[in-house]
């Protein structure tokens, strides 16, 4: 097989683990945002999407397609499967609405987001 050959499927396949990256995260961003409890409306706008590194400190009150718009635009550019992506929540009490005080939402509801995000995506891929 010619170099080239071998330089144009390792850049196809960057592309497509790339894709199945952005959708993914997307999935579970979604996912996050429908099954965090809403009371002010903080800790669902807070999920904030990076590459890179992770967000630090809050953004205070957005809709849930406000964050979603926030999250897709973070990885607009991203291209490089190597380069880590974060999806992070700073509001002081998340880890308390994880841990089921608030009866909108069980306990460790973050796990069975993430869970729910993987396995959409995962279907849209037929895997």
């Amino acid at each position: 097989m010619a170099r080239g050959q071998v330089n144009r499927i390792i850049k196809a396949a960057k592309s497509w683990t790339a894709k199945q990256v952005r959708s993914t995260v997307i999935s579970v961003a979604q996912e996050l945002g429908k099954r965090t409890p809403v009371d002010t409306g903080l800790a669902v706008g807070n999920w904030q999407v990076s590459v890179g590194t992770p967000k630090s400190g809050t953004v205070g009150k957005r809709p849930l397609l406000s964050m979603l718009a926030s999250a897709a635009g973070a990885l607009q550019n991203y291209r490089n499967p190597r380069v880590p992506v974060f999806i992070t929540n700073n509001v002081h009490y998340i880890g308390k609405l994880d841990a089921g005080s608030s009866q909108q939402a069980p306990k460790n509801f973050v796990n069975a987001a993430i869970a729910a995000g993987v396995a959409k995506a995962k279907g849209r891929y037929g895997r």
